[in-house]
């Protein structure tokens, strides 16, 4: 799960937008979002600027999760379901009676229990926070994503020449040792890797 304040990352640097797209579509990972994500960035004072917030996160292939929690003045009830006792004492004692918290730690609860990772441009100390009130949840910050990222594309590369940007490519066949010599599926056929 993204926190809406990733898109700002997501704006600034393409390539952590193009690598999050690529991966989603190749189904190695899966991205929520919630109504907070939609409703922080669409809440920023310049509209322009909120709009593109919006337009990189939703461009990375997320998928749409009610939040799990519905805090008044903060849910959308449509689009929101209700703790369980566990998940809401994590979130008063996450909140400590700040009202102002309640955004995170709807995004917290809802990636506990999607058991996703929350993934956060916040500081560490708020990431030790949000851990240590959600017991069970894994936080990241963007470096550990662009780290993972990496990682993906190092274990599943793609010649660049291979096929058109964007055509979804599974290994059909992967020689011993290395991906040279690999056969591609893709949809409109097959392609021969050659490294």
């Amino acid at each position: 799960m993204l926190d809406s304040n990733v898109s700002h990352a997501l704006v600034d640097d393409d390539s952590l937008k193009v690598a999050l797209r690529r991966a989603a579509g190749r189904g190695s990972i899966g991205l929520l979002v919630t109504h907070i994500q939609v409703d922080e960035n669409l809440d920023h004072p310049d509209q322009e600027q909120g709009r593109r917030l919006i337009h990189a996160m939703m461009g990375t292939g997320v998928r749409a999760v009610p939040t799990y929690g519905l805090v008044l003045d903060v849910s959308r009830p449509e689009s929101a379901t209700l703790f369980d006792e566990a998940t809401a004492a994590m979130f008063e004692a996450f909140l400590q009676g700040n009202p102002k918290h309640s955004q995170d730690g709807l995004l917290a609860a809802t990636a506990l229990h999607e058991n996703a990772i929350l993934v956060t441009a916040e500081n560490e100390k708020h990431c030790r926070r949000l851990r240590r009130h959600f017991r069970g949840l894994e936080v990241w910050a963007l470096g550990d994503l662009r780290a993972f990222l990496e990682d993906l594309e190092a274990q599943t590369p793609i010649a660049e020449d291979a096929v058109a940007a964007g055509t979804l490519l599974v290994p059909a066949f992967t020689g011993p040792g290395s991906m040279k010599g690999s056969v591609w599926i893709s949809l409109g056929g097959f392609v021969e890797g050659d490294g």
